[in-house]
């Protein structure tokens, strides 16, 4: 399994062809053998999806469109993770290897 590092971390929100999305979209490198400087790759979660993917500690009685902001996940900057995908490339889980110094916890609204 490829080790990624997160550089940036994208708030991605609209409608496309009549349907809504709201996605929270990582920004990565990995280091790649047949690759001279850095490889990058973006790693799509849905914002619905949040909590599972990241096995965060979401209080019950919230939504994670209600409980999470962009700010919320800036502390994963500068983080490497792993990252699982399923056979449609949807990704199940981010396991990140450094945790950041609040994991989320205070993520009042802008």
């Amino acid at each position: 399994m490829a080790k990624f590092k997160i550089i940036g971390i994208t708030e991605s929100k609209g409608n496309y062809e009549g349907k809504d999305y709201h996605n929270l979209v990582l920004n990565l490198t990995i280091a790649d053998d047949h690759t001279i400087g850095k490889k990058v790759d973006t790693a799509k979660i849905k914002w619905k999806n949040l909590d599972e993917v990241f096995d965060l500690d979401m209080p019950d009685d919230v939504t994670p469109e209600t409980y999470y902001n962009l700010q919320s996940f800036s502390g994963f900057v500068g983080c490497t993770c792993h990252i699982y995908y399923d056979k449609y490339r949807t990704v199940t889980q981010v396991i990140v290897d450094e945790q950041p110094a609040d994991k989320t916890k205070d993520n009042k609204s802008a």
